[in-house]
This record gives C-alpha cells, structure tokens and sequence, in this order.
C-alpha cells in the first residue's frame, strides 16, 4: 500500500508543478484538477477507505485513454510534437 500511496503523492506532485510553472490559464484545468484527485485518493487509500483502489484503477484506466486521444489529436495537426523553431532540423 505504500508504494500506491508513494506514486499517488508523486502524481499529485507532478500535476501541481505542471500547474505551478504554466499557470491555470493556458488550458491546464484539468491539471489542476487531476491534482486534487490524486490527493484526495492517497489520502483515501491511507485511510483505508473501501474501494479506494477500485477508484485508483479507474482513475488510472482515464488517464491512459485521455493521453492516448490527446496524442492522437496531436499527431494529426503537428501541434503536440512540433518543434518551437519552424523548419528547424536539428542540425547545426
């Protein structure tokens, strides 16, 4: 249960950074919000709650089909991967 509880403090950490450096402003809500959920389910797994590791596991399950159709969506319109320099190549 400690390292469930480990990697969800982590989670939370990393979204409340990504939250912290961008701001809430530049479409990063749901950031703030997957912060709070993982907070309060580390929490609810510390505490023992019933079926906190039923709503990890979907939480998880979310998570994964959200970032899948962000990349999807990404990939489409070259805005995701694209690099800051236009028709940079890498070479120098």
């Amino acid at each position: 249960m400690l390292i469930l509880i480990g990697i969800l403090v982590a989670n939370a950490i990393m979204h409340a950074i990504v939250v912290m450096r961008y701001g809430v402003g530049n479409n990063n809500q749901p950031f703030l919000i997957f912060t709070f959920v993982y907070a309060v389910l580390a929490f609810a797994v510390y505490f023992g709650v019933p079926y906190a590791k039923w709503a990890v596991l979907i939480m998880s399950i979310i998570g994964l089909v959200g970032l899948t159709q962000m990349g999807r969506v990404g990939a489409r319109d070259g805005a995701a991967g694209a690099h800051p320099v236009d028709g940079c190549t890498g070479v120098q």
